[in-house]
């Protein structure tokens, strides 16, 4: 092999070996984040409806925590995925936030008929 073969093969072999892993807590974070999504297709059955109540509010939370861990503990060297992390983190926000907004909506709605 020429010089310049030899070096093209081992900057191949190089770049094959150095590839990044993506960052489990942030793929983690964004599968939590997108679980109260799946689940109100899943969870309509009434007597299961409780489950729902548990992914709207505890996996939202969780996706939360693992994302802020997984952007603090960022290394650019061997990870990569950082926006897996703040997908997670900004979904899950608006996810809180407009079960809130919904529970309040209701609320008022119902205390106003005097159903409540």
């Amino acid at each position: 092999m020429t010089d310049k073969a030899q070096e093209l093969y081992e900057k191949k072999k190089t770049s094959i070996s150095s590839k990044k892993d993506v960052d489990q807590k942030a793929m983690i974070s964004f599968i939590l984040s997108l679980a109260p999504l799946w689940s109100l297709f899943v969870f309509w059955i009434p007597f299961v409806n409780f489950l729902l109540i548990i992914f709207l509010l505890i996996s939202p939370i969780l996706s939360i925590v693992y994302g802020i861990i997984s952007i603090s503990e960022f290394d650019d060297k061997k990870h990569f995925g950082q926006g897996f992390a703040i997908a997670g983190i900004i979904i899950s926000v608006l996810q809180i936030g407009s079960v809130f907004l919904l529970y309040f909506y209701l609320v008022g709605n119902y205390s106003i008929n005097g159903l409540l």
